[in-house]
């Protein structure tokens, strides 16, 4: 394991355990954290901390290029998600956590490494999502490019 790996790794797990800490003292979906960001494959992401029962969890979708057509991210199986009653979100087992490159981590290593285990998101966390990711990588790359 790389210098480097470690290091994602370390931070990660200091992150972690702040976010339980945090989540100890906190009501319910509180929201920790929101990251948004896109992938070495041209795909975009939204990953969610939030509190449950006391405990932080993670939610994940992915997106398109362009933050569109989203599926949620799960560390197991789980049935597709309803959102409303004519649309829902398939839930894809995570196959491989994190893309690697030649030092062995990747941008999106430190929001997609475990822990923790990735969730099956909640309707209200896939309709924020599904605001999130186009707003900021197909309305905010256009704003951007001004």
């Amino acid at each position: 394991m790389s210098d480097l790996t470690k290091a994602v790794d370390q931070v990660r797990a200091a992150r972690w355990e702040a976010w339980e800490q945090m989540a100890s003292k906190l009501r319910d979906h509180h929201i920790l954290s929101i990251e948004l960001l896109r992938t070495q494959q041209n795909e975009t992401l939204a990953v969610f901390t939030v509190v449950k029962d006391g405990k932080p969890v993670q939610y994940v979708l992915r997106g398109d290029s362009s933050g569109a057509n989203l599926r949620a991210l799960v560390t197991h199986h789980c049935p597709p998600i309803k959102v409303g009653p004519f649309h829902h979100v398939e839930a894809l087992v995570m196959a491989a956590l994190t893309s690697t490159s030649d030092t062995g981590v990747s941008a999106d290593s430190i929001a997609m490494g475990e822990p923790p285990p990735k969730q099956p998101p909640p309707p209200e966390i896939v309709s924020l999502g599904s605001s999130l990711l186009p707003t900021a990588f197909n309305l905010g790359e256009v704003a951007a490019s001004s």
